[in-house]
């Protein structure tokens, strides 16, 4: 049977601080608004029993001291420490919406996406800051009596995988194997071609996968010619995972579905199709810790 994966990357504006982006969505109301599109997500798995992952920052849930930011490089650190002081309370704490997550009648799998979202790739970012960085995140979980299995990493710049099962993870979600230049991803996403996810082993016995694709279409003018492909691409997905056997997964950021237009009901109706197929034993939705318990 083939096997069926959503991973939330759930960060707020923590995943923006490079780039400035969480401005734009704070003053857009992406994140307050946000607070009413969750319940209704999350009502859906509910009502389907389905469980995904949530890789969680850290510092989303545990507000940081300035002292816990210490370990991260400039200008990474100045720039997180102005983030925190200078974003609204709800682009950077989301106690509220974990708590959403934590409730959620079909139990589901939380996991770490690191403490403070830094690019595992940003020059200066030793591997001493690094098992930091991992240790404040599994920290951060357990004051809710989380204990986590699976590890996404920011932007899915991953390195040092020896310091994921240092710091008791057993899964992590690495880069989908995709054409790196636009020309190719956009030959992928016409063709409706979408990899699927593979599991490998790592160091010390960590399993490592690559996700298939990205499950959003954006903002932009062309979002409905993208919707139209994307919806395609995981249909094809779908259809091949369940006819090879295969693994296909698929990840957005919870904000997103307060962002970009008509994704909310998109994945309410995904959610039910992969549940149907589920019930006819044509597919398995399982979550990362799943794989990694499972293998």
């Amino acid at each position: 049977m083939g096997q069926f994966t959503i991973s939330l990357d759930f960060e707020l504006g923590w995943g923006s601080i490079e780039n400035g982006i969480w401005r734009r969505r704070e003053a857009a109301g992406v994140y307050r608004e946000l607070r009413n599109v969750l319940p209704v997500f999350l009502k859906a798995l509910e009502d389907h029993e389905v469980s995904l992952t949530w890789a969680t920052v850290g510092a989303m849930i545990d507000p940081p001291r300035p002292s816990d930011l210490g370990h991260l490089p400039e200008p990474i650190k100045t720039a997180t420490r102005a983030f925190v002081a200078g974003s609204e309370r709800e682009t950077h704490d989301g106690r509220d919406l974990f708590e959403m997550v934590l409730n959620t009648r079909t139990p589901q799998d939380i996991g770490s996406h690191t403490f403070a979202h830094c690019r595992w790739s940003t020059p200066g970012f030793s591997v001493e800051a690094k098992e930091i960085e991992a240790a404040q995140s599994v920290a951060a979980l357990e004051k809710f009596d989380v204990t986590p299995n699976a590890f996404v990493y920011p932007l899915n710049h991953y390195s040092d995988l020896e310091v994921l099962r240092g710091a008791g993870f057993q899964i992590a979600r690495t880069a989908p194997r995709r054409p790196s230049t636009r020309l190719g991803k956009l030959i992928e996403m016409l063709s409706g071609s979408t990899p699927a996810s593979e599991l490998s082993a790592g160091p010390r016995g960590l399993n490592c996968e690559t996700g298939s694709m990205l499950y959003v279409w954006g903002i932009r003018n062309d979002w409905r010619v993208r919707k139209i492909l994307i919806d395609r691409q995981i249909r094809l997905g779908l259809r091949r995972a369940a006819r090879d056997e295969g693994d296909f997964h698929i990840w957005l950021h919870p904000f997103n579905l307060a962002e970009t237009p008509g994704l909310l009901e998109h994945s309410i109706s995904l959610i039910s199709k992969v549940a149907r197929m589920r019930d006819r034993g044509e597919i398995d939705i399982v979550t990362m810790a799943d794989k990694a318990i499972n293998r």
